[in-house]
């Protein structure tokens, strides 16, 4: 805004840029001048770039004095890249002027400043995983459980975006699921499709592996939008191969973005602009399930107590077979 009754000289106005913010060359640009009637308003020229400063030519650049306030406006567009460093970033626009025409001494030449700062949205990717009995309830997954060796199990790897102020959508999430030996899993399920193996045909037989997905998205920062949830079913490997501890499947997210191309990547103990940390927490989970097995105890007796036996005479013996383990026996 220029103020009454005054001469501006020589003016040159520009416009600072902060690092990471690109100024697009084949963005909307405006100029205007409200003149509020006065003669000979300046042509304001579109902006050139050099290093970070944009700059814009006034002509003439001799604003001589007028009743009224009146306004020279520029619009232009830019974009955040991932080389931004701030959390924060600020441009910072500068009207600069003599009050002596052709003068630059100190006391002469005025160089007001004004500045507009832009608060980076960040998504924050979070990772959780459970397991059931295929089958059971969505109410009894849980961080383990425990099965007959012929039993199928289902687990969930549940991926959520963070809400609320200051979030982000996420893109490019990258999720890694490390099965343990023992774990046998059909590969060829549908939420396999976006998912690339260490070793298939080890996964398939039970030998292990690193199931890897890269979510494309965006998942959503939006209450009851933000969730994920990668479904699939696992079963033990034949019972001979299998001992009485847990298998665990551990997952975790590597790495997501803030955009679906030149996006910032975010890796959880990095940092992200303007160097705080990105967190851990959450970004890991595991989900166990163990096999249960038979234990089978013999036990021989007498049928009828007392009775006495002869020679030459049938007696009656009880053998009794009970299992005291924590699984079902079969063909005993």
């Amino acid at each position: 805004t220029l103020p009454a009754s005054t001469n501006f000289y020589d003016v040159v106005l520009s416009d600072t840029l902060p690092v990471g913010v690109e100024y697009l060359s084949g963005g909307t640009h405006t100029e205007t001048a409200n003149w509020a009637g006065a003669p000979n308003a300046p042509v304001i020229g579109a902006p050139s770039l050099n290093g970070r400063t944009l700059t814009w030519s006034v002509g003439p650049d001799d604003i001589l004095a007028w009743s009224a306030n009146r306004t020279i406006t520029v619009t232009f567009e830019a974009r955040i890249t991932n080389a931004v460093t701030a959390a924060a970033p600020s441009n910072t626009g500068t009207f600069a002027w003599s009050s002596v025409n052709g003068s630059t001494a100190p006391g002469d030449r005025k160089t007001p400043t004004s500045t507009a700062t832009v608060t980076l949205l960040h998504p924050s990717v979070t990772i959780a995983k459970a397991v059931k009995t295929t089958g059971a309830a969505d109410s009894t997954y849980a961080a383990s459980k425990t099965g007959n060796p012929d039993e199928s199990f289902t687990y969930r790897v549940r991926v959520t975006n963070a809400t609320g102020a200051g979030t982000a959508p996420a893109h490019g999430i990258v999720v890694t699921d490390t099965v343990d030996a023992g774990v046998r899993i059909d590969t060829k399920q549908s939420v396999f499709d976006e998912a690339v193996f260490s070793d298939e045909d080890a996964i398939r037989d039970g030998r292990g592996g690193v199931i890897t997905w890269t979510l494309a998205g965006p998942l959503s920062n939006a209450s009851g939008a933000n969730v994920r949830d990668l479904v699939y079913e696992g079963s033990f490997v034949s019972s001979e191969s299998l001992r009485a501890i847990a298998l665990n499947n551990t997952v975790r997210v590597t790495q997501y973005s803030s955009a679906s191309s030149d996006g910032w990547v975010y890796r959880p103990g990095s940092t992200r602009p303007g160097g705080a940390a990105i967190p851990t927490t959450n970004t890991t989970g595991s989900a166990a399930i163990s096999p249960l097995f038979p234990s089978i105890q013999l036990q021989k007796s007498v049928t009828t107590p007392g009775a006495q036996a002869f020679i030459g005479e049938a007696f009656s013996w009880t053998l009794q077979a009970r299992n005291v383990g924590a699984g079902s026996a079969q063909t005993v």
